[in-house]
C-alpha cells in the first residue's frame, strides 16, 4: 500500500476508522493517514511510526484513539504526546502506555 493509495481514502466521506497494517510502513504512511482529516480512530499495526509520525497523527482534528503496534516512536514523544494531546485514547504494542491518563 503506497502513500498515494492512503491518501485516495480521503474520497470516502463517511471513513472515521482506519486499522491499516503495512509490514515496513514508515512515516510516510502515517503522514498520509494524518491528511484523511475526518478520522477518529487510527489504528497502525507494523508501521515505524516516529515522533515526528506520531506529531503528524495527533494533529488529526477529530483523533479520539490512536493504535500504534510496531513503533518507533522514543520516550520523548511519547511524553509530548501525552502533555499535549490527554485527552487521546492511545494503546501501544496493545497496551496503554504508563503516562496514559485514559487508562482503563
Amino acid at each position: 500500500i503506497t502513500p498515494a493509495a492512503i491518501e485516495s481514502l480521503e474520497s470516502m466521506p463517511m471513513l472515521r476508522n482506519l486499522r491499516l497494517g503495512i509490514k515496513e510502513g514508515t512515516n510516510r504512511h502515517a503522514r498520509a493517514v494524518a491528511k484523511l482529516r475526518r478520522l477518529r480512530t487510527v489504528h497502525l499495526i507494523g508501521i515505524a511510526v516516529s515522533d515526528d509520525g506520531l506529531q503528524s497523527l495527533a494533529a488529526l482534528p477529530q483523533l479520539e484513539s490512536l493504535y500504534l503496534d510496531g513503533s518507533a516512536v522514543t520516550e520523548g514523544g511519547w511524553t509530548w504526546l501525552f502533555q499535549n494531546h490527554p485527552q487521546l485514547h492511545v494503546h501501544i504494542d496493545q497496551k496503554h502506555h504508563d503516562l496514559d491518563p485514559q487508562k482503563h
